[in-house]
């Protein structure tokens, strides 16, 4: 989504409250998105997306809902 968008690394991350190293991480595969975070991210390039999806990618999502 990044390379699509005019937001640089660092407004993304200062958005969702993360590092941009963060943000690397997860778009190598090295560290896991937390569900809190994916939802800010999909939030933030304003992607709609069923909170039933979010569940199949992210079985914690619940525990966020809560």
């Amino acid at each position: 989504m990044h390379k699509e968008s005019s937001y640089t690394k660092q407004q993304v991350a200062d958005y969702i409250n993360v590092s941009t190293r963060t943000i690397y991480l997860w778009k190598t595969g090295k560290s896991p998105i937390r569900a809190a975070s994916l939802y800010k991210l999909l939030t933030f390039y304003n992607v709609d997306m069923p909170i039933s999806s979010i569940r199949t990618l992210i079985p914690q999502f619940e525990e966020m809902e809560g």
